[in-house]
């Protein structure tokens, strides 16, 4: 999955719990880098700074007062990437 995003700016991902029926997600407004192109780049990792992303879970959908959101406590470590090769 993370090939079909790397490269392509704004991300937003919505998964499906098999299991459960959970629905949860999250919004990366940076994008995700493709091998070889960092703005941080410190060995096989680096953090991106935004205020802007969150993760969030829905529940099953069927009840909303569930609804959960997780929103950037510090810019500076708002978005870990990882340059591990699948």
């Amino acid at each position: 999955m993370r090939n079909k995003c790397k490269g392509k700016g704004a991300t937003i991902l919505v998964i499906k719990v098999k299991e459960n029926g959970i629905i949860i997600g999250g919004y990366n407004p940076c994008g995700w880098a493709y091998y070889g192109y960092v703005s941080s780049f410190n060995r096989n990792y680096y953090w991106e700074k935004t205020t802007e992303s969150f993760i969030f879970s829905l529940g099953d959908g069927k009840d909303f007062k569930k609804v959960k959101i997780s929103r950037v406590f510090n810019r500076n470590n708002a978005i870990y990437e990882n340059y591990v090769k699948f």
